[in-house]
Order: structure tokens, then C-alpha cells, then sequence
């Protein structure tokens, strides 16, 4: 399943592998909205979008016949996730200067991708790519911010009653939570099953411990920080 929102969209299918997106620069503001379900039992998921600096009102609808906001509260927002995605591999990115919000449920074991300029984990949000073996959720880039192929978001902010899981019932998985300036975490992470995950920004500030098991990994790697818990 391939949803992208922009003026111009390509998709080129490939039988050999997954569904390819390429999302041309946009003129005007675009919502991609999800409210409902979409399923790809052992597949992926790829949402993507792009939007000019300029934004005049415009919106391409998702799927449950979702309207078209550009400006929310004096603030553009591009990709708005609030339904339930399942799928084997889940990857959402949004664009430079917008936010991309995740109030919904994304649950694929083998793996989950957000980012964009700006990312909301929702207090409502839950992020599990638990199973037997838990797989990876990167929330705002790859670790240490160093994979160039995951771009890295600004700032990042899980609220409270957010949820972010890569439990493994034999081994735990990894949790990336990445952002070149500020990232804030009052949501709970965890990797249980000796998981690892790390929590990066230039400032970061921290309000619940994540949990990554017996014998997991905590990596805390910020400019500056701030725990309070």
C-alpha cells in the first residue's frame, strides 16, 4: 500500500520488490489524512509527502473520505495519522517545514519508519513493532542520527500515554528516538528482551525511564539534557 500527497505523484510498480513512491515538490499545501484501516499482512506501508514553502489551501483526501486542512492552530500540517496501519513494514515521512502526526496505531513486527521536519507521537499513539524477535521503530531518524538513508527530523515530541514497542518474547528489539535539535519524551518506550534503545537530540528532556528489559541497552547521547522522572 502507497499513499504519497504532492502535486505530483509517481508510482512505478516493481514484482521483483515493494512499491516504489517519488513525490515531486509541491506548489500548494497538501494533508494526507488516514482515520480508518489499511492492511498489508506481510507487506508495506509507505506514506510520503512534500510541500512548498508557500501554501495555499488544498488537500488530497485519505482514505475514510477525509477533508482537507491545511492550517491547524497558525500551523501546517502535513501528514495526520489517526487510524490503524497494519502491515509487516510501516515507513512515514513527511516534509522540511511541516509536522508529521502520528494519533493512530501503527503495528508492524517487522519494522516502523516516522520522520519529517516535525514529529508528534500523539498521546493516543501506539507504535509496536513487538513479536517473537522485536523488530525496529526509528522515530525522527536512524541511530546516532547517522544513516543516510533516514532522514533526520528537527524535533521530535512523544507525549504522554504514547506508547513505542519493540518487545521480543526471545530478544528484545531497537528503539531509535532521533532529532538534530530538541527531542521530548513523555511517552514509554520499550525493547523488552534485552532490547536497545537509544534517546538523542541536541537538547532532549525526559519524563518516563524506558524499559528495555533484562541485560538491554539505554543509550542517552544529547547535546544537552534534561530527566525528570
Amino acid at each position: 500500500v502507497a499513499l504519497a500527497a504532492g502535486e505530483a505523484v509517481t508510482l512505478q510498480l516493481d514484482t521483483g520488490g515493494p512499491v516504489a513512491v517519488q513525490v515531486d515538490p509541491a506548489t500548494v499545501g497538501v494533508l494526507l489524512e488516514n482515520r480508518n484501516l489499511i492492511e498489508a499482512p506481510g507487506g508495506q506501508v509507505l506514506l510520503s509527502a512534500s510541500a512548498a514553502e508557500r501554501l495555499l489551501e488544498g488537500a488530497i483526501p485519505g482514505a475514510g473520505g477525509a477533508t482537507g486542512l491545511v492550517v491547524d492552530n497558525g500551523g501546517a500540517r502535513l501528514i495526520d495519522i489517526t487510524g490503524t496501519i497494519n502491515a509487516g513494514r510501516i515507513a512515514i515521512g513527511g516534509g522540511d517545514r511541516d509536522v508529521t502526526r502520528v494519533a493512530g496505531t501503527l503495528d508492524a513486527s517487522q519494522g516502523i519508519l516516522v520522520t519529517g521536519g516535525n514529529v508528534l507521537i500523539d498521546s493516543t499513539a501506539v507504535l509496536d513493532a513487538s513479536g517473537h524477535d522485536g523488530g525496529v521503530v526509528l522515530v525522527g531518524g536512524g541511530e546516532r542520527g547517522e544513516d543516510p538513508s533516514v532522514r533526520n527530523a528537527d524535533r521530535v515530541f512523544i507525549a504522554q500515554g504514547a506508547r513505542v514497542a519493540a518487545d521480543g518474547e526471545r530478544n528484545g528489539g531497537r528503539v531509535i528516538v532521533f532529532s538534530n535539535e530538541s527531542t521530548e519524551i513523555a511517552g514509554q518506550l520499550s525493547a523488552r528482551g534485552g532490547g536497545f534503545i537509544e534517546t538523542s537530540g541536541g537538547w532532549l528532556a525526559i519524563d518516563t525511564v524506558p524499559d528495555a528489559g533484562a541485560g538491554g541497552t539505554w543509550l542517552i547521547d544529547p547535546f544537552n539534557i534534561t530527566i525528570q522522572a
